[in-house]
């Protein structure tokens, strides 16, 4: 008897990698994961791109599975043995006087029994639900009500013809309105334009639900910013924004921001202030030098740290406008005024730390206390701020809708749709969008309100590592083991090892 690969304990089966309880739950899982994606319009196989209209998988495992079964395929001799058993087959339930669909029951006159009878109905009127207008008097339907058989010669049925003739004047009168003349004409060109390019066709769904369109300035929030890869993004795409406010509390990071971002600002904000200000300013703030834990007072006092240092770290956060600690921030902090006048858009790339496959895996549940567990210090301050932002985007590793996290992933989208928000989830690949990197991420855009949106099609990678790597690089650049030995040695003087583990730095003292 073996071990349950993820649970550890004793396993009844050993034919199996699992114990039953382990199995079960696991496969639970699996279809919470596949009823998700089905939802919310994705592949329920990949998990990574758009399902096909009214199909469950994407185009590629479409062409997948669709190889499979041909290498699987029957040759016509085995299609013509399996036709011929299945006619033997049925002949014989007919000639006992049973059903000839399932075998078990007696035939009513000759047919169906009355299960298979009504399984059968059952079917049909599903089907017929399903089907479009135009294809419903091709099942003798009535294709305006989809439900009673049409007339001889017609597509509709007799109830909806008589309705039809009675309001047919009032139409004809109102068709000779302006409103409705410009209305239908707007239609024709619709379905023509529909017609002309089957590729960008307007479907109801798009007619419901209109396109989001950023017209009035934009605002940008960046939660957990690091060096601001998002206001990167924007710059890159030509998107005119405002810094407004960022929260991220490790300084190096900070500092990065504002060489990157701030570059004209070059104000001296703590010239006014004392050592001791500065101090108990960046201790209130919460900074941290490590992205896992705030420095104390006493740290920041220490000689680890000197004056310059600590004055522009104050300076970093005031240039940036960052807010430093999310933990310790309100929802009026936000400032989202005028929501009529400026389009917010917040960001919220929240630590992966606990949901990569480098790291423990420890999850991102609500009260955990994990660092991706940050996330719902979004939802709390989006319950605490009286107005909501107009568009919210997320950006994590694809295992933040794992079988493992997809739970968590589904309270938060909840609670985002209690808000108002409508979202829409895709996992996209840095080698689809230019850049030659094979690099996987999940994004959720968020916007408030009956907004349709669409993740931008793949274009094809016409740059290599090649391209970006330089031919000669000078020697400075290159560290040998005496250059290294010598940079561990004045670290471990400095005390700057002293916050790393004793694993980590034995291994790195070895090389």
């Amino acid at each position: 008897m073996g071990l349950c690969t993820k649970c550890g304990k004793e396993n009844p089966t050993p034919e199996k990698s699992m114990c039953p309880d382990c199995a079960a739950r696991q496969s639970e899982l699996r279809k919470q994961n596949r009823e998700y994606r089905k939802k919310i319009g994705i592949c329920t196989h990949c998990g990574k791109n758009p399902a096909e209209p009214n199909k469950k998988l994407c185009y590629e495992c479409l062409g997948q599975f669709q190889d499979g079964y041909a290498a699987k395929g029957r040759t016509d001799e085995q299609r013509e043995k399996d036709r011929l058993r299945k006619k033997q087959l049925k002949d014989e339930r007919i000639g006992k006087g049973m059903c000839p669909k399932c075998g078990k029951h007696k035939s009513v006159n000759g047919g169906l029994c009355q299960r298979c009878k009504a399984y059968l109905k059952k079917y049909r009127d599903k089907k017929r639900c399903d089907l479009s207008r135009s294809e419903r008097p091709d099942y003798g339907i009535c294709y305006i009500c989809g439900k009673n058989p049409i007339m001889k010669d017609k597509k509709v049925c007799e109830a909806c013809y008589e309705t039809r003739l009675k309001t047919l004047p009032a139409m004809w009168e109102n068709m000779n309105n302006d409103y409705f003349r410009q209305l239908n004409y707007a239609r024709y060109c619709m379905v023509k334009q529909e017609r002309r390019e089957r590729v960008d066709q307007i479907s109801m769904f798009d007619l419901m639900y209109p396109t989001f369109k950023v017209t009035n300035p934009v605002r940008l929030i960046e939660l957990f910013a690091g060096v601001g890869s998002q206001a990167m993004a924007l710059r890159n795409l030509g998107v005119p924004f405002e810094h407004y406010l960022m929260s991220e509390w490790e300084m190096h990071a900070t500092a990065s921001y504002k060489a990157i971002h701030m570059t004209d600002d070059n104000i001296d904000y703590s010239a006014d202030m004392s050592s001791e200000e500065v101090i108990q300013a960046l201790t209130k703030l919460g900074i941290s030098v490590d992205g896992k834990k705030p420095l104390t007072e006493q740290q920041i006092r220490s000689h680890s740290y000197s004056d310059e240092w600590r004055r522009e770290c104050y300076n970093n956060i005031r240039a940036t406008h960052n807010l430093v600690n999310i933990c310790a921030m309100h929802g009026k902090d936000l400032q989202i005024v005028e929501p009529e006048k400026y389009t917010y858009l917040l960001t919220y790339s929240f630590p992966c730390q606990d949901l990569s496959l480098a790291g423990k895996m420890r999850g991102m549940k609500k009260g955990s206390g994990t660092r991706s567990g940050l996330l719902w210090e979004v939802e709390r301050l989006l319950n605490e701020t009286e107005n909501l932002p107009q568009i919210l985007l997320m950006e994590n590793v694809p295992q933040v809708i794992s079988a493992d996290n997809i739970d968590d992933f589904h309270s938060w989208c909840k609670f985002l749709e209690s808000k108002g928000y409508k979202c829409y989830t895709q996992v996209l690949n840095a080698k689809d969008y230019g850049v030659a990197q094979n690099r996987e991420r999940c994004f959720m855009v968020s916007i408030l309100g009956d907004y349709n949106y669409k993740f931008p099609q793949p274009v094809p990678l016409d740059k290599t590592m090649k391209d970006y790597l330089e031919d000669e690089v000078d020697e400075k650049y290159y560290i040998n083991s005496e250059k290294a030995q010598k940079l561990i040695k004045d670290l471990r003087e400095s005390g700057q090892l002293d916050g790393i583990s004793k694993t980590v730095r034995g291994g790195a003292e070895a090389q």
